[in-house]
């Protein structure tokens, strides 16, 4: 009975700090959330913490970590290298993982190696050897595996490994919707998705489904509520070669250049990759800080696992998959003081359901973009309401919070992080906002603004305004509840014995 009796009493004393909590955010947000969050001025140590020592997905804030690791670990000269030659009768080109590389590159990379006399009398080879391994970070869940944020990190790459689609859900009930792909894009694709009234019984039990094959022929099955809109498609690669090998084809004869050889590839040795090609046309992606920038602006996949592989290429010296990526990640950290005891790193973008951090180890990270030898890195970082993928996040396209927060999001399924740099009455203050476990019931998916939207509102919108000064009221208000629950707790206590 006493034992009761004092859990009860244990309960009110506990309540007023989760009262405290919920006044920093998750009373707003939907039941089961989860608010992991750090405040703390530039330079100081934080002012306000909660549930910062949990491990908790990272989702894209893990792009913090490629774009401090890239800086260090790439020189400032860096640019991935595709080169075309003539060797024998053979066409030989040789690809370095280029994230950026797109068809128009291509294009006029061919063109430049025909204009200096370059010849296709033979086979083309494709060539690699810069990379190895899984072109999928382990925990990456399969069924992700054929959109194009998720699409395979390969060395023969171009345009990301995307391409794209359409389907037309405009015809009458219980009829096929209709899938196109752009003529230039050697892919087919099928439907025998179904169209189904909108909001129906059935909705509740069927989805679109995407199968895919290695021959880049895509099928769509299921349901798909009808609509006047057109669904915009974007599919990833299943075989990145085989396309490529097709692209190519498709160039060469645009270019009125008739070519009847076969386009193979070959994985080489890492030595020979590295040699440089005799008499090669070179294409350049962007430098480094470029690369990181558009990483950072885009929360580009591909761009930070590409850059991963890179990493722990180099350090190795030895072809880059996840694992030496990974380690090369955690190392370079290291030597910059930033202390990831605990992480989690499975790869560069975030988008593995591996990956695990804390709030600690992302305020460690802010804290060290801030010092002032690294404002050029933290100057490629997104500005809440103007640039990225902040430009358009619902909370930061006003007043007071547009202009006034820069940092880096982070999304997954009931996943929604933002660790930043926040501009204060009272001077600029990191802030890591980790909220898992988000997931709005239908009703309050239909609220507009979403509870997400409006508890980042308030919040932000208060700590610009009051700065320190907001944690020292609600401290005081945290104070007094103690003080009238600690009185009452002592009376039940002198009651009970």
């Amino acid at each position: 009975m006493i034992h009761r009796i004092l859990l009860a009493i244990l309960a009110t004393l506990i309540s007023p700090l989760s009262a405290h909590a919920s006044v920093i955010g998750e009373q707003s947000l939907p039941a089961g959330s989860q608010l992991a969050l750090i405040v703390a001025p530039v330079g100081k140590t934080p002012i306000f913490e909660q549930n910062a020592s949990i491990l908790l997905a990272p989702a894209s804030t893990q792009k913090i970590l490629t774009a401090i690791a890239a800086y260090h670990g790439l020189p400032e000269n860096f640019h991935y290298r595709t080169q075309i030659a003539d060797v024998g009768n053979r066409t030989l080109i040789r690809f370095s993982g280029d994230p950026t590389f797109t068809r128009d590159d291509l294009r006029a990379l061919l063109a430049r190696y025909r204009a200096q006399g370059g010849q296709f009398h033979g086979d083309i080879e494709l060539q690699s050897g810069g990379f190895r391994g899984y072109q999928h970070a382990a925990g990456v869940p399969w069924d992700i595996h054929g959109i194009c944020y998720s699409a395979a990190i390969s060395e023969i790459a171009l345009d990301g490994n995307c391409v794209q689609g359409a389907l037309y859900a405009n015809a009458p009930i219980h009829s096929i919707a209709k899938a196109t792909v752009p003529d230039f894009q050697p892919i087919t694709l099928e439907s025998q998705a179904r169209i189904i009234a909108p909001k129906s019984n059935e909705a509740d039990f069927c989805t679109l489904e995407l199968y895919r094959n290695d021959k880049n022929a895509y099928h769509l099955k299921g349901c798909i509520e009808q609509s006047e809109r057109v669904l915009p498609l974007r599919f990833a690669l299943a075989n990145p070669d085989r396309y490529i090998a097709q692209v190519i084809r498709a160039e060469l004869k645009a270019m009125g250049i008739p070519f009847k050889g076969r386009i193979v590839s070959k994985q080489l040795d890492f030595a020979s990759w590295k040699r440089p090609l005799h008499n090669a046309v070179i294409h350049q992606s962007m430098g480094r800080d470029a690369l990181i920038t558009k990483m950072l602006h885009r929360s580009d996949n591909y761009i930070a696992d590409s850059l991963t592989k890179t990493l722990g290429q180099r350090a190795q010296n030895a072809p880059g998959d996840f694992y030496n990526g990974t380690q090369a990640l955690r190392h370079i950290a290291l030597n910059q003081g930033i202390d990831l005891t605990n992480a989690v790193i499975a790869d560069g973008s975030g988008l593995s359901r591996n990956n695990r951090m804390s709030a600690a180890h992302l305020y460690r990270m802010m804290q060290y973009l801030k010092e002032p030898r690294n404002a050029p890195l933290f100057a490629m970082m997104p500005i809440g309401g103007e640039s990225g993928t902040m430009k358009y996040r619902p909370s930061m396209v006003k007043a007071p919070l547009k202009g006034n927060v820069q940092g880096k999001t982070g999304t997954l399924y009931g996943t929604h992080n933002l660790v930043s740099v926040v501009q204060t009455q009272q001077g600029p203050m990191i802030v890591v906002q980790m909220v898992s476990g988000y997931l709005p019931n239908k009703e309050q998916q239909a609220e507009n603004p979403s509870p997400l939207t409006r508890f980042e509102r308030s919040f932000y919108q208060a700590l610009i305004q009051q700065g320190a000064q907001l944690f020292v009221s609600q401290s005081k208000i945290l104070s007094e509840k103690l003080k009238h629950t600690s009185a009452q707790a002592q009376k039940q206590i002198n009651q009970t014995l």
